[in-house]
């Protein structure tokens, strides 16, 4: 029971380490330019708040907001056009609202019927674009995962994983990302290994993690993170338990689609469990030495939920 015990506190402390830097505040400066004009308005998940000036600051995290400028036109912006993540200081986040809804729309942002010749050439353009890569299956997959009226961008989010792994085997992870352009993330994952013929392969294999995240912008659209966190499970290839130091990437294609793609790698330590109990235990004989462990993992990526 004491070696037990004693296993499950070491597992946790070293699976919580990279945990204490991924927590930040944020800091926002919002700016006008071009027709809008100040003072704006602006309805926010944080709470209302006035623009009546550039480089106005207001603190805290948003993760939604509408805004309507001096002359009570809608502001088609509604996310931050940079940011800069500081290590052990706020993430600055910088707006500029510059662009309205097109003339003819409602006050909410609604098309009215006057907007008609707007909205059929939007819809030609789109079935143009939908066209050309690859028809009316592609263009159906869009229209659930993209046209369903929620959020399909942005970070927190929740996704289901499809890989394969050396480690973990063909499986199925949950990750649960909580945070903005830093945050902490959580995952867990069932699978089977059959195609590297590993010891356990007969076995259902598990794993569970903690880590935390930051976000970055390599590509021009689409949300994009890396992952760094600890991996804790039942393994294809080493009997025993197995701790690994996990480090991942994932993309998404677009800020309107819920798919991407995801890659990574890991290191760590087989046979865990029996090292700590014949490490600590006097009554063992001899004792377990661990083993080296390592992961490599490519897959599929499927945003379920975004805030």
């Amino acid at each position: 029971m004491k070696t037990y015990i004693f296993r499950k506190i070491f597992i946790f402390c070293i699976a919580t380490l990279p945990l204490g830097a991924a927590a930040q505040d944020v800091i926002n400066y919002f700016s006008v330019a071009g027709d809008v004009r100040l003072p704006v308005k602006v309805s926010s998940s944080i709470g209302s708040f006035t623009i009546s000036h550039n480089n106005t600051r207001v603190d805290g995290h948003i993760s939604w907001l509408t805004a309507y400028d001096g002359q009570g036109r809608r502001i088609l912006d509604n996310t931050y056009d940079s940011w800069q993540v500081r290590t052990g200081q706020p993430t600055i986040r910088r707006y500029i609202f510059k662009t309205l809804y097109p003339t003819g729309t409602t006050s909410n942002g609604d098309y009215s019927s006057s907007s008609s010749n707007y909205n059929s050439q939007t819809d030609q353009t789109i079935q143009n674009g939908i066209q050309s890569v690859g028809g009316s299956l592609i263009g159906g997959m869009t229209s659930v995962w993209a046209g369903s009226g929620y959020a399909t961008n942005g970070y927190p989010n929740a996704q289901l994983q499809l890989g394969v792994s050396y480690a973990w085997g063909e499986n199925v992870r949950g990750k649960l990302m909580l945070g903005d352009t830093m945050g902490f993330a959580c995952w867990g994952g069932v699978g089977k290994d059959w195609l590297f013929n590993g010891k356990n392969k007969d076995m259902l294999l598990w794993n569970v993690g903690l880590g935390c995240y930051f976000t970055y912008d390599w590509f021009d659209e689409g949300d994009s993170d890396v992952t760094v966190g600890f991996t804790y499970g039942n393994a294809a290839t080493w009997k025993d338990k197995v701790l690994l130091l996990e480090g991942s990437f994932s993309h998404f294609f677009g800020h309107s689609t819920r798919f991407g793609i995801l890659g990574g790698v890991g290191i760590g330590i087989g046979r865990i469990n029996k090292w700590i109990d014949t490490a600590i235990d006097d009554d063992y004989d001899s004792k377990v030495n661990p083993t080296f462990a390592w992961d490599a993992h490519i897959g599929l990526a499927i945003k379920l939920w975004c805030e």
